[in-house]
């Protein structure tokens, strides 16, 4: 089995053959990003495939009013994009900035099909991929949009502790779809033991 990240988690929807893991890698370009670096904004065409190495990434949208409504916080060894704009080639509606300092690795839209169309596995593996985070996002837009705000901040304890110690309450607020005095009532009880 291959030791980096982003091989690990590709293995993960299909066997990559060890032959092509050089080609895969270098196909990829490193981005080292600092905090608070914007690298996708909203309204501009994406052309780009990401793999989260490092680091924590939040992705919104700015609302009618003119306010930041966090989408989602994107965590180490993921892969993710602005899908309907990667395929289509249409302006994002949402944002893509760096919470943390990152290191995240990109492919552009040709270097990828061009894989995909010389092998088999790559292409499968990465159709798998799009299903299973597409499919992720959908089940979490959900579950932010019909459980207890308990349950949504159970989850962020559960599966984003780096969120907590390192985003601005704000967009964690934003995320969760609730305002300060309650998110801090509910955290506080829960990490306490409280019910």
């Amino acid at each position: 089995m291959h030791s980096h990240p982003l091989i690990q988690r590709l293995n993960q929807f299909c066997s990559v053959p060890t032959e092509l893991i050089p080609e895969l890698l270098s196909s990829f370009k490193i981005l080292e990003l600092p905090k608070e670096k914007v690298f996708l904004r909203e309204g501009f065409t994406n052309r780009n495939v990401y793999f989260l190495h490092t680091g924590i990434v939040r992705r919104y949208y700015i609302s009618q009013l003119g306010h930041q409504k966090t989408i989602a916080f994107i965590t180490e060894n993921s892969f993710f994009t602005d899908l309907e704009s990667f395929e289509k080639r249409k302006g994002s509606l949402s944002t893509f900035t760096t919470e943390t300092d990152c290191i995240i690795y990109s492919i552009d839209y040709f270097r990828l099909m061009a894989l995909m169309d010389g092998n088999k596995e790559i292409r499968e593996g990465f159709a798998k991929m799009r299903d299973f985070f597409s499919g992720l996002a959908e089940d979490k837009k959900e579950f932010l949009a019909s459980e207890p705000l308990e349950n949504r901040v159970k989850m962020l304890i559960a599966e984003l502790p780096q969120v907590i110690k390192s985003c601005r309450k704000k967009d964690i607020i934003s995320y969760l779809r609730t305002n300060s005095q309650t998110y801090n009532f509910i955290l506080k009880n829960l990490l306490l033991g409280h019910p």
